[in-house]
């Protein structure tokens, strides 16, 4: 299947962001040019950002990503990121 063909819908990326991560809350599509992109709303809390790369996204550049994202964390500037969050198995991709 060609990559501008897959669509994943709001309620597939709720369901995987409990399935992997145990967080439970409401998607909602954000714009992305290669991966798909969802603001997962809960409330009460600030939610979270959940990425879902395609099928033949190369390993070495979702890597470099999470360490950028990992560094930014680590930084001491003011720098507002999103934080890495593995899922139940311990990874973080």
């Amino acid at each position: 299947m060609a990559y501008n063909e897959l669509r994943i819908k709001e309620d597939l990326a709720e369901k995987i962001c409990a399935d992997l991560y145990q967080i439970h809350g409401n998607a909602s599509l954000l714009p992305g040019e290669i991966d798909f992109n969802f603001k997962i709303k809960i409330n009460g809390a600030d939610g979270y950002i959940l990425k879902i790369s395609r099928p033949d996204a190369k390993v070495e550049e979702l890597e470099f990503q999470q360490k950028l994202l990992q560094y930014l964390e680590l930084s001491k500037e003011t720098i507002r990121a999103p934080q890495v969050i593995k899922d139940k198995t311990g990874l973080a991709i």
